[in-house]
């Protein structure tokens, strides 16, 4: 159903003017979502829609055919602002972006809920280069209900142009749990140099999993994978992701050599200028015998720039056990980055 984005009464409109990062939303075709358990609403601009749901805690929207997304997290068993706003902030400056500058912070009641909204001017590195990357970050609570949301959306200046006021708008008709399209009042601005955001380093640790164990050097933290494919999901938050990939029951082939050649066909979808930057070779590893190795250095695109990463990829076979490793590093951390990773590969049993 499509619908007009809130009109902000005149009092509020003048609040809202008042920040720097903050303006009225221009009137804009919005089309609305509601979650299916009723946790959270909002509406979108006009040809967006839910494009991807994981863990019914994940929501990605968009248009088909276009590149800004913007995500939303719904948490449970939250009830500071504060900390989820720091949260949000730092899972919308990951991946390449420079810790954000001071942009503007404001606190607001946002349709009768306790809420945080910022807009940060962020740099995603290329190379020599930095493109300038505009961030919208929101957090909204329900006390009540001890849950809460996450907003945040990345653009390059082209898309920031079109999209600011729908996206805007947006952030304004997100409700929880039901409340009714009030608005935005109560808003303060905050001392955007007094917003602390926390980056907890991760210590050393041990990822188990039933096909496999590997040992992980500090900063890196481990996420089991939801699937059968994925095993697990490492990150660093300077260096890179690794992806380990599992094949129990010879999915891959009957060798290191077809695992190997399907883990480098997924990566040249997403570096399709990688070139290899050292020769195939082998190496042993704690527990599932030697793993064929290669590395590789390209570029992916984000948000329209090239950002020179580096690769590595790893397989080995024990018995019926297939095991690959993707690992994908940021260039200008290379050398670090890829003993790291060669330590995690070797520590495999």
């Amino acid at each position: 159903m499509k619908r007009t984005s809130l009109l902000l009464t005149g009092l509020m409109v003048i609040s809202l003017l008042s920040l720097p990062g903050i303006t009225a939303a221009a009137a804009v075709d919005q089309e609305e979502y509601k979650d299916l358990s009723g946790r959270f609403a909002l509406e979108l601009p006009e040809g967006w829609k839910l494009k991807e749901e994981q863990f019914n805690s994940l929501y990605i929207f968009g248009k088909d055919g276009g590149s800004v997304k913007l995500f939303l997290v719904y948490s449970d068993g939250v009830s500071d602002i504060a900390a989820l706003f720091s949260d949000a902030v730092d899972l919308a400056t990951g991946g390449g972006l420079t810790p954000p500058t001071p942009g503007s912070v404001a606190d607001m009641a946002l349709n009768g809920s306790p809420a945080r909204w910022a807009e940060y001017p962020c740099d995603i590195a290329a190379g020599k280069k930095t493109a300038r990357i505009h961030v919208f970050v929101g957090a909204v609570i329900s006390p009540e209900h001890q849950g809460g949301v996450s907003f945040f959306v990345s653009m390059a200046p082209k898309d920031y142009e079109k999209l600011e006021d729908p996206l805007r708008a947006s952030w304004e008709s997100l409700r929880l749990h039901g409340k009714p399209l009030t608005g935005v009042g109560q808003v303060a601005e905050v001392d955007a140099g007094s917003v602390q955001i926390a980056k907890k380093i991760p210590e050393a640790s041990v990822l188990e999993h039933k096909l496999i164990t590997v040992s992980l050097p500090a900063g890196w933290a481990a996420e089991l994978g939801k699937d059968s494919g994925i095993l697990a999901k490492i990150k660093h938050e300077k260096y890179g992701t690794v992806t380990i990939m599992g094949a129990p029951k010879n999915e891959f082939g009957k060798s290191r050599d077809k695992i190997i050649d399907a883990i480098r066909e997924a990566l040249l979808a997403g570096m399709p200028t990688m070139k290899a930057a050292r020769g195939s070779w082998t190496a042993p590893t704690a527990g599932c015998g030697d793993a064929a190795l290669e590395q590789y250095e390209g570029a992916i695109v984000a948000e329209g720039v090239e950002i020179p990463h580096g690769a590595v990829l790893a397989a080995m076979k024990d018995g019926r056990r297939g095991i690959g490793f993707m690992a994908v590093f940021k260039s200008d951390v290379k050398e670090q980055a890829v003993n790291e990773i060669l330590q995690i590969i070797a520590s495999a049993k």
